[in-house]
């Protein structure tokens, strides 16, 4: 638009992806802990928006750009007789799985034992916080929606581009703290 100094791209998707590749782990006495097979399906349904603008063009030029993504991914299925798959952590602890009906990546760990109806945590004698008994679900890491800010100035053959960037949501664990 506007002699190419306004742009729109757009990206609308529901993709599928079968067959992905994951380690199950296996009964030590067979002579191995840990098998690798083709046995999760994930679906990502998403949108992309991208505005490009040049809103300075002459022997000095500004572009930037606007990008907005938001990309929602669920385990669809895993292999069968398995319910979930820890993907990444530490032995069946804290970490992150593949759950059918979750949120690729879902973190799942002891949840702090809190008051009822309220945030309070409950301290032991120790004076460390109480933990529920299992496995939970405690985060998602998977963001709301990421935004971009790229820009680009040029002048006489020279360009300096940075980029700002906001991630709305998505939880982490320090495996590093941990």
């Amino acid at each position: 638009f506007l002699n190419n100094r306004v742009g729109v791209d757009l990206s609308l998707y529901q993709k599928t992806s079968s067959d992905l590749i994951i380690d199950l782990n296996l009964d030590p006495a067979t002579g191995f802990t840990n098998t690798t097979v083709n046995g999760a399906t994930v679906v990502n349904e998403g949108v992309e928006l991208g505005l490009d603008f040049t809103p300075i063009r002459g022997k000095f030029q500004w572009d930037f750009t606007l990008n907005y993504t938001k990309n929602v991914g669920t385990v669809d299925e895993i292999t069968g007789g398995v319910d979930q798959i820890q993907i990444a952590g530490f032995g069946g602890s804290l970490g992150n799985y593949a759950i059918p009906g979750q949120p690729y990546g879902i973190i799942q760990g002891s949840r702090f034992v809190r008051a009822e109806g309220t945030d309070e945590l409950f301290v032991n004698a120790q004076g460390s916080y109480v933990t529920d008994a299992g496995l939970q679900i405690i985060g998602n890491p998977q963001p709301n929606y990421t935004a971009n800010w790229i820009n680009n100035f040029s002048y006489k053959g020279l360009s300096f581009g940075f980029q700002w960037q906001y991630i709305d949501g998505g939880d982490i664990y320090s495996s590093t703290v941990q």
